[in-house]
């Protein structure tokens, strides 16, 4: 019932607005934000969105983090009286904008790569607890990660530190206990990269990737981590 009311509260604009999770320059046109005061408000109110995703460039320091997704949470609750989600790309190893920085006093951690290799589950989740653990301390509620990738195609280097393996059953079980681990910290988990990012040739952050495989082929080996996700 609180869901309809809050439904039927919203604007088309509004509602879909919701859908999006985007960059908090593209919110407020400013370049970089490290801050949420009354620029940003000013905007959540204009078009309140579903999310924010924070980089590196955005966070500077523990009381810096905390301060600016505190606010940027009121302002969410007092326009919508929905909480809007704060997200990080914090897979671990390669991919940390908090982990292994001198401001933040966190320890980097290994690449997913090394885990994976040493076939342990409890290390996967101690990841994902610690992961949880640290990031849900400075405000974040949704982690895009874990890297569910498969890493079939030895070529590919974008994924290849980032991924498990190339065992879609071994990269399935450790990308699991990454999401049980954040979810125990109050934090939820994004596997990526849907449809799978193992086998492809080229890096989707600089031009267009593609793989040749057929859709069975990818059913028997790249889609078996985010169909257990799913599950």
């Amino acid at each position: 019932a609180k869901v309809e009311e809050i439904l039927q509260s919203l604007t088309l604009e509004e509602k879909v607005a919701q859908m999006f999770v985007v960059l908090p320059e593209a919110l407020t046109g400013v370049r970089p934000v490290t801050s949420a005061g009354e620029t940003t408000k000013a905007a959540f109110d204009r078009l309140p969105v579903g999310g924010i995703i924070y980089m590196k460039e955005n966070l500077t320091s523990p009381e810096q983090t905390e301060a600016m997704l505190s606010s940027t949470q009121t302002y969410s609750m007092e326009r919508l009286g929905l909480p809007v989600f704060l997200a990080v790309d914090e897979e671990g190893g390669t991919v940390a904008r908090v982990g292994g920085r001198e401001e933040f006093g966190i320890p980097a951690m290994e690449n997913m790569a090394q885990v994976g290799a040493s076939g342990d589950l409890t290390r996967a989740r101690e990841v994902g607890a610690a992961l949880g653990g640290y990031i849900s301390l400075l405000g974040f509620n949704l982690d895009f990660a874990q890297d569910a990738d498969v890493w079939s195609n030895p070529e590919n280097e974008v994924v290849r530190h980032r991924s498990f393996g190339s065992d879609a059953a071994l990269v399935a079980d450790m990308s699991m206990e990454v999401l049980y681990g954040l979810n125990e910290n109050g934090i939820y988990g994004c596997l990526k990269h849907f449809p799978g990012h193992g086998a492809t040739q080229g890096d989707t952050h600089a031009v267009y990737a593609y793989t040749d495989k057929t859709l069975e082929e990818l059913k028997e080996c790249e889609l078996i981590p985010f169909q257990r996700g799913i599950e």
